[in-house]
């Protein structure tokens, strides 16, 4: 009698020892997903549920992809590492459908930040490159981001990716990278503008933001006096004739900011001292001559 009781109850403890090494991986993989820092509290607030099978791989990645957005969002960069190092395993099983991308087109709606995006901001260059191969396609943003808080490695790595477009515009005045950096005041700010000419060839020194602006006369209402040399050093005829939408130069605007530093700069490089703008018919003849009379025509 002992003995088929004791068979009994192993039966019993067989029964359910299966059942719960079959839910142990769903578990696992959870747990681990919700302790990385998961904003919707597991399964239910994306509404698919991961499994250990290949067919729901690229479910499973997708999920782990919205998770690592919110910890991106919040600076939480350790978990982020752990979770991207579980995306790059599973990117490595290659399927029928080819290899995972599971950062392709992750975006938070309200603010439009993808991961790569919260990196940049953050100066997480060893995440950079891990970001990219997993399918962060924004690269074009994420390098308007690194011009705004000028990250000088951040720049030089996205312009070395492929597809990468310098000219590409961005944020409410549709301003180029180019744009963005001309208006910081930083010491680095130079050097980035001199990485980002390079890549995009002279032209863009004459692209006009949404305001009608050229990087030139950004630099110049920034008081940068080097990233303003470094904007002249080529086509500067063209670029000093540029004026904004009410005619100003930059002679005009560095006028109007008394920076009579950054004036002499601009007449060294061969500006006309009697423009005139539209709306207020201000000439600069007279403020050159008080300030910098070497360099102004006779009879100006």
């Amino acid at each position: 009698m002992s003995s088929n009781s004791k068979k009994t109850s192993g039966g019993k403890d067989e029964k359910k020892n299966p059942s719960s090494k079959e839910e142990s991986p769903v578990n696992k993989d959870e747990a681990g997903g919700s302790a990385s820092g998961s904003t919707g509290g597991g399964t239910s607030a994306d509404g698919t549920q991961p499994g250990s099978k290949p067919g729901s791989a690229g479910a499973t990645s997708r999920e782990a992809a919205q998770k690592l957005l919110g910890l991106a969002a919040r600076g939480e960069w350790a978990p982020v590492d752990q979770l991207l190092k579980s995306l790059e395993k599973a990117a490595q099983n290659v399927g029928e459908d080819g290899p995972l991308a599971p950062l392709a087109s992750i975006m938070d709606p309200a603010t439009g930040m993808t991961p790569l995006m919260y990196a940049v901001k953050d100066n997480r260059t060893g995440l950079l490159e891990r970001m990219i191969e997993l399918g962060a396609d924004d690269n074009y943003n994420a390098l308007h981001i690194a011009a705004m808080y000028s990250r000088e490695d951040v720049v030089k790595l996205l312009l070395s990716k492929r597809g990468v477009d310098p000219y590409a515009t961005g944020g409410p005045r549709q301003q180029t990278a180019v744009h963005l950096v001309a208006s910081r005041q930083t010491g680095t700010a130079t050097s980035i503008l001199r990485a980002l000419l390079a890549a995009a060839g002279r032209d863009i020194r004459l692209k006009v933001d949404g305001k009608g602006k050229i990087p030139l006369l950004l630099a110049v209402e920034a008081g940068n006096q080097s990233m303003c040399r470094e904007l002249l050093s080529q086509q500067a005829p063209d670029q000093l004739r540029a004026t904004t939408t009410t005619g100003d130069s930059a002679l005009h605007l560095a006028a109007r900011r008394r920076d009579i530093d950054m004036m002499r700069i601009l007449v060294d490089y061969g500006t006309a001292v009697d423009m005139q703008n539209v709306r207020e018919n201000f000439r600069i003849s007279e403020l050159e001559r008080r300030y910098v009379p070497s360099r102004v025509p006779k009879g100006s």
